[in-house]
């Protein structure tokens, strides 16, 4: 019995876990807004215009510099929530991916070859947020825990599956025959 499907499952989760945590922290070369939406904020509602407006105003910016830079933050929230409804993906489907083999009670190396490719995407969906948060300091929107979550279900996933590829699991197939008695 190998782990490497549980593996998959458990990066699955990991990754589902981060679309549930804060994904970005909003701030510009001025001011920190102290907002740190999970994708899953992201994607159900996005905070207006006006109610971020208000807040900086309340930090005692003037009207007109709160409003650009209210401006500035809904652009890039804008923007991160258009990918925060795909980037989630395979994370998703390795979730599914591991429950099934979970259920199957196997692995093989086409299920490996499956979670070695949605493990690389992970990851290099996080690798993209990666240089684009650490492009330009001053106005930026810098990684939460939940986009760092995608780096470690990539990883999980690519671990189970090379190990699913070197050594899959063939459930009771692996298992020899029984002895007939004479």
């Amino acid at each position: 019995m190998s782990v490497w499907k549980y593996l998959v499952l458990l990066a699955g989760i990991i990754g589902l876990l981060g679309f549930f945590l804060p994904f970005i922290d909003v701030h510009t070369s001025n001011a920190r807004f102290g907002r740190h939406p999970s994708a899953f904020e992201l994607v159900r509602r996005l905070e207006g215009l006006d109610a971020m407006t208000l807040d900086l105003t309340k930090l005692g910016l003037g009207d007109a510099q709160a409003r650009e830079m209210a401006q500035q933050a809904h652009v890039q929230l804008e923007q991160a929530r258009t990918a925060a409804s795909v980037i989630y993906a395979p994370a998703a489907l390795l979730a599914i991916l591991g429950a099934v083999c979970g259920a199957r009670r196997r692995m093989g190396r086409l299920a490996g070859f499956l979670a070695l490719v949605l493990g690389a995407v992970s990851a290099s969906v996080w690798a993209i947020f990666y240089y684009v948060a650490s492009r330009d300091p001053h106005h930026a929107a810098t990684m939460g825990l939940g986009a760092n979550l995608l780096l470690a279900c990539g990883a999980a996933a690519a671990v189970a599956g090379i190990g699913a590829l070197i050594l899959p699991d063939r459930g009771a197939s692996d298992l020899p025959p029984p002895r007939k008695r004479r």
